[in-house]
């Protein structure tokens, strides 16, 4: 404006109202440095608060400390982080614990891509992530740690499918046994019984006694103790009727078996048999004590058995596949081999006497 008012004086003025132009030139002219300088600080402050974070991230970095950090960058406290799995995207937390979407009212689900990889979903509330520019300046800190925690997911839910796979196939069979131990007992030993009745009716008819019916009705009298036994040692009726306690009370009838306590109650019924099997096996041949507890959301069975313990291969590996596990300690010529189920669910009802 000093150059428009000077144009028809031909030189530069510098009267005091050329003056204050100066002035007022000077300031916008220090304003505008003082933008550029705020926006290089700024540029530079968020850069070395994303490798701040990068560095945070590294080496030992956790889903808690993972999550931790970006609400802090965010400033979202109840900030969450929901990972895609498998094919159809359904989404989980770090813990592979489903997530639902679209979020309750009040949050703001938005999508973290880098290229065409999906990597997770940040459930904020709103306005925290609205322009591109600050999804993409999240995404250059930590995209790699979001990258290892959804891998890391994955794997948490892959064992979680396997486990619950491995389990449906041990109450399947635990469900085979039982209606293989209904065909034996409705079917071949009513056949049985119904045979060696009519071998007792026709001795009673015979005039003179008959060796050959005698030896027969003794075989039979024989197969059907036998068949009895090989369907108490597929699955006990009492146990799926009236539960764990009267179940182990009925094995230590024909065992010298002492039960030191068992509450009760009914817990699922592939956590019964599990132990059932365990104190069936372990009592096969020795004196044995059992004892069942529940103690931190978990099935406790202790049980102790004199002399060597029987080979649990089988078993250990039916424990395993239902997240428990199998210990031993030996002491003085006993074993005792204590058994860790976890109560997942578990509905306590309590047991009638018989």
């Amino acid at each position: 404006m000093s150059y428009v008012r000077s144009l028809d004086r031909g030189f530069l003025g510098s009267d005091a109202r050329d003056g204050r132009l100066w002035q007022a030139q000077a300031v916008v002219l220090c304003l505008l440095a003082a933008a550029m300088i705020a926006e290089l600080v700024r540029a530079r402050l968020k850069q070395r608060e994303l490798t701040r974070l990068v560095i945070d991230l590294g080496g030992t970095a956790t889903a808690s400390r993972l999550r931790d950090a970006i609400a802090e960058r965010l400033g979202d406290p109840d900030l969450q982080i929901a990972y895609p799995i498998g094919a159809d995207h359904r989404h989980v937390d770090a813990a592979a614990d489903p997530v639902a979407l679209p979020p309750p009212n009040g949050q703001t689900a938005t999508a973290l891509r880098r290229g065409d990889s999906y990597i997770a979903t940040l459930i904020h509330r709103p306005g925290l992530l609205d322009s591109p520019s600050a999804i993409d300046d999240l995404l250059s800190a930590v995209h790699l740690a979001l990258e290892h925690e959804r891998l890391h997911v994955e794997g948490l839910a892959q064992l979680a499918a396997l486990r619950a796979s491995g389990a449906r196939i041990v109450a399947a069979g635990d469900e085979e046994r039982r209606r293989l131990e209904r065909d034996l007992h409705d079917g071949a030993q009513q056949q049985l019984v119904a045979l060696a009745l009519g071998l007792r009716l026709l001795r009673l008819r015979a005039k003179s006694p008959e060796p050959r019916l005698d030896q027969a009705e003794a075989a039979l009298g024989q197969a059907i103790s036998e068949l009895r036994r090989l369907a108490r040692g597929l699955h006990p009726v009492l146990l799926k009727e009236a539960g764990l306690a009267i179940a182990l009370e009925a094995l230590g009838q024909s065992r010298d078996l002492r039960i030191e306590g068992v509450p009760r109650v009914r817990y699922p019924d592939v956590l019964e048999s599990t132990v059932y099997l365990v104190v069936a096996r372990m009592s096969e041949n020795s004196s044995t004590r059992v004892c069942v507890d529940t103690c931190d959301g978990q099935l406790i069975a202790s049980v102790a058995v004199a002399g060597r313990r029987p080979d649990l291969a089988e078993l250990a590996d039916r424990i395993t596949t239902l997240e428990g596990a199998l210990s031993f300690h030996t002491e003085d010529g006993t074993t005792r081999v204590t058994v860790r189920l976890p109560l997942r669910s578990t509905r306590h009802v309590t047991v009638a006497e018989p």
